[in-house]
């Protein structure tokens, strides 16, 4: 938020000049994450962001993709302000890397990066590949390797950071290297210093992929695993979205929850993400979102689960923005806020006019199967593109990451989204809000 002319912004310009430091940005400016290179080439992708609850500050990771086409990953320390801290390279190499994810430990404050390895160079084979890096550098822990089952490539990895067993927890897709096929959903177990431990695979039926997890807070040690799968429609094949509860060992518990599959209006689901809130079990809840197809365009459809044995808590419920036809909501993001005891929904949005359609970020609030307040924008595209939002819920405030491209350099970018919205939360029009998928 910025006050020109203010007198808290004069005062503080004013101590930068007799105190010759650097001014720090305010609670939900947007900043620019990615450094510029010298020359300013390449373009970033993927941006995901872990938060530090023992500094108080965010790291983010994203891949760079230069213009030979090589990948690597970098990342930012940003802290709770919004102020810009040290940037580093988290792994770079003859051979790609992409697609990161970074989950915080707070018992041994460091960060495991988990990404996509190209193995050979040629695209022939993927594996998920891992580092422990310090909360302010990359440090020199040799990387490691989590996921290369044999027979499969391995790719979209996502971690989190298990506080009831401390270890992390590792899922990612697999295909067949020689069917090229979706096979199935693989997760790890990662020991906190580092080192690999058991290994099963979540799912193997309906091509599964695009998958998600989260850790459960109030539990001993389990997560829920989220992915699409080829549905069980009659008629024409449908991709659906279904979900598993895991235990710290990769064990399964129950059975796989078809999310998606009762509706049968649904044109085509993907894209699923998932959050749980911090009760303790059996009162846990969680949320999973998915891209929903309708006649002619995408939105953020979700339903509540109980964190227990994901049983149905409620019906699916559906973002009714009035959008014009070509214009889609995709991309969703959810996370939950202890402090403040709700979920965030971040997405993007299509808007313009046919033949001039730009990307925006937009979120709004959701508790207790109550939608509080209006969708409020975090980046609108007056001078380009925003995509692939990403968000961590800090102390006080959410931080959400996102892509900026204005058709020549794609850079990433973040801001604090609560304290410059807080006011869109508390008042807005709720009637844009389904209880019941169409």
């Amino acid at each position: 938020m910025k006050h020109h002319g203010s007198v808290p912004t004069l005062l503080m310009a004013l101590s930068v000049f007799l105190l010759g430091m650097p001014a720090p940005i305010l609670a939900g400016e947007e900043v620019r994450l990615s450094p510029l290179p010298n020359p300013d080439a390449g373009e970033r992708y993927r941006p995901q962001v872990a938060w530090n609850s023992q500094h108080r500050e965010y790291l983010t990771v994203w891949h760079n993709t230069w213009p030979g086409g090589e990948r690597d990953v970098y990342a930012r320390r940003v802290d709770h302000r919004g102020q810009l801290r040290s940037w580093f390279a988290v792994t770079v190499g003859a051979t790609d890397r992409f697609q990161p994810d970074v989950a915080y430990n707070p018992a041994d404050n460091q960060y495991l990066v988990v990404w996509t390895l190209d193995v050979a160079g040629d695209g022939s084979r993927y594996e998920i590949w891992g580092k422990i890096i310090l909360w302010n550098a990359p440090g020199t822990n040799t990387e490691f390797v989590i996921g290369n089952v044999v027979g499969k490539s391995s790719s979209n990895p996502h971690v989190v950071w298990d506080s009831h067993m401390s270890q992390y927890m590792v899922c990612w897709d697999e295909v067949g290297e020689a069917s090229d096929v979706a096979e199935s959903i693989g997760c790890r177990a990662v020991h906190r210093s580092g080192v690999p431990l058991s290994y099963s695979t979540v799912t193997n039926v309906d091509m599964p992929h695009q998958s998600d997890l989260t850790f459960i807070p109030g539990s001993a040690g389990r997560y829920v695993v989220v992915w699409r799968g080829l549905g069980s429609q009659p008629g024409a094949p449908q991709w659906d979205i279904y979900g598993q509860i895991i235990d710290w060992s990769v064990f399964p518990i129950g059975s796989r929850v078809p999310i998606t599959d009762p509706y049968p209006n649904i044109v085509d689901t993907r894209n699923p993400t998932v959050a749980c809130d911090n009760a303790e079990l059996p009162q846990a809840r969680c949320h999973v979102l998915w891209e929903d197809l309708g006649s002619s365009n995408w939105d953020i459809a979700g339903r509540e689960f109980a964190a227990f044995d994901l049983s149905a808590t409620s019906p699916a419920y559906l973002l009714l923005w009035p959008i014009p036809i070509n214009h889609n909501n995709t991309a969703p993001e959810i996370v939950y806020s202890g402090t403040r005891d709700y979920f965030v929904i971040f997405y993007q949005q299509t808007e313009g006019a046919p033949g001039n359609l730009y990307e925006t970020i937009r979120g709004l609030r959701w508790r207790e199967l109550s939608y509080v307040g209006h969708s409020f924008v975090v980046q609108d595209a007056v001078f380009w593109n925003h995509e692939e939002p990403a968000a961590a819920a800090g102390d006080d405030d959410v931080f959400v990451v996102y892509a900026g491209d204005d058709g020549f350099t794609r850079h990433i970018y973040g801001r604090t989204a609560l304290t410059i919205f807080w006011g869109d939360f508390e008042i807005g029009n709720t009637s844009r809000w389904s209880a019941t998928a169409p």
